[in-house]
């Protein structure tokens, strides 16, 4: 490795982080996940390249810091060239004289017009043992804000790249692949700015301490009676049951982690059809993260008959309705995501609707929540219960968490070498029945940690639609 030492310069920059960044998060790292074709990979130059992202993009040099004062976090920025002593990302590599079981790989398809499940691989060859994953961790040893580790296998390389969540949202780390991208592949790329203010935690403090102006809607009253029915504070308790519904997903009901690919092709004819019928009804505007979100769930409920009700929340960037307040909000790296959830459902009502009916309910959950006066009710109430939240877990529900990625397109990146697939983790642990979107290779990936039994219903509806059959959109 090519580690290389400078002269040590005192003069730093203390960029806060906002209540965002500690509220769950902190607890938790992100490892980004290449599986890529064998052949011959420059390692040593992907260490270079990491080595210039992080003195171009002084952020990344930083280490963290508890700011008792405030009770918060913030990264100590060196300004100057970084201290000789500190190592400005973490590098590892290791061989291994084992293939990688091909359930891994996605099978060939000469026209992009298919739907393939495929199994995850282990994370050890992504991510090395020492990484911490707390951002008091990450603290205490002086970590460095991006790791990386490569492993080659027989068959096949894993390239994975890891961050602390405390300080970095899936589009934060986005950024830093579109740099490493940009150093590896010599392309221009300008760094976000560096910053004694934290923007997001200005505009929190504002919705906090500020009335709203007029009355609320009843739609905003709606959606926050739903995020409160499925997300609960972080207590005790709270954490026992979330705990005990993990058990049972993981040992009684088989939970196995795998990914659907929908190919270009295939994913192309679904959302046309969708969107037609969409605009048809007069019902104004879905996403392809909608219809690819809308498959999944209507595919693995597909014959399940009990009577339990299925709450789906889902993730919500912040960055679009707060640009008005601050157009740097475009490039904001650090957590900016708030949650909204479906009106409940039940399990056949899940099966029984078309695609373009559940697409049109992802799209109006995103809408209701994505607008100022929901935002200050969400903030203030998060306040008044203590800061944090988890998932609430009830007897007689089923509850899913859907997380579309495809803001940060880390996807983006050319090692060189083909890429096979792309993983995400979240350490130690994501919950069950979380489902990861992102773009990849002209399709989409749809990454979910499911019971054994929907994973079942959903390869049998990949089926019949690799023989041709539309029978799920109506």
């Amino acid at each position: 490795m090519n580690h290389a030492k400078v002269t040590s310069n005192l003069k730093t920059v203390l960029h806060p982080l906002s209540p965002l960044d500690r509220s769950g998060v902190h607890t938790s790292s992100i490892t980004v996940g290449y599986v890529l074709k064998l052949g011959p990979l420059d390692t040593s130059a992907i260490d270079d390249a990491a080595i210039r992202l992080a003195k171009r993009w002084r952020l990344l040099a930083g280490h963290l810091e508890w700011q008792s004062a405030d009770s918060t976090w913030a990264v100590r920025v060196p300004m100057g060239e970084p201290p000789s002593d500190d190592e400005l990302i973490k590098f590892t590599t290791s061989k291994i004289s084992i293939p990688m079981d091909v359930s891994v790989f996605p099978p060939p398809s000469a026209d992009a017009n298919s739907v393939s499940v495929i199994s995850q691989p282990a994370l050890k060859y992504f991510r090395h043992s020492s990484i911490p994953y707390s951002l008091s961790s990450f603290a205490k040893q002086k970590w460095p804000m991006l790791s990386i580790h490569i492993t080659e296998l027989t068959n096949c390389i894993c390239i994975g790249l890891s961050v602390p969540h405390g300080v970095f949202d899936i589009f934060g780390c986005g950024q830093i692949i579109h740099g490493l991208d940009a150093e590896l592949n010599g392309r221009p790329w300008n760094p976000p700015q560096i910053s004694e203010r934290n923007i997001m935690k200005e505009v929190l403090n504002d919705l906090q301490n500020s009335t709203a102006e007029g009355p609320e809607s009843q739609t905003s009253k709606a959606a926050l009676r739903d995020v409160q029915r499925d997300l609960v504070p972080a207590k005790l308790g709270n954490f026992a049951r979330f705990g005990a519904r993990m058990a049972y997903e993981h040992f009684w009901q088989k939970l196995e982690t795998k990914e659907v690919f929908i190919e270009e092709k295939m994913l192309d004819d679904m959302v046309q059809r969708v969107k037609a019928e969409v605009e048809a009804k007069g019902k104004g505007w879905v996403s392809t993260g909608d219809i690819v979100v809308a498959w999944l769930l209507k595919a693995a409920h597909l014959g399940e008959t009990d009577d339990s009700t299925v709450p789906v929340s889902t993730a919500v960037s912040l960055r679009q309705p707060f640009l008005e307040r601050d157009p740097k909000f475009d490039e904001y790296t650090h957590n900016s995501l708030i949650p909204c959830s479906y009106p409940i459902m039940s399990k056949q009502e899940i099966a029984n609707k078309s695609l373009v009916e559940l697409a049109i309910i992802d799209r109006q959950c995103i809408n209701n929540v994505r607008n100022i006066p929901f935002i200050r009710s969400f903030v203030q109430w998060v306040n008044s219960v203590g800061g944090a939240l988890i998932p609430g877990r009830r007897q007689g529900e089923d509850p899913w968490i859907i997380s579309n990625q495809v803001i940060g397109r880390i996807d983006d990146i050319d090692f060189g070498v083909e890429v096979y697939s792309m993983w995400f983790w979240n350490v130690p642990l994501i919950p069950d029945h979380t489902v990861i979107v992102n773009k990849f290779r002209g399709g989409y990936l749809l990454q979910a940690g499911l019971r054994q039994s929907r994973w079942v219903s959903i390869k049998e509806e990949a089926e019949r639609m690799n023989d041709g059959e539309k029978r799920m959109v109506n």
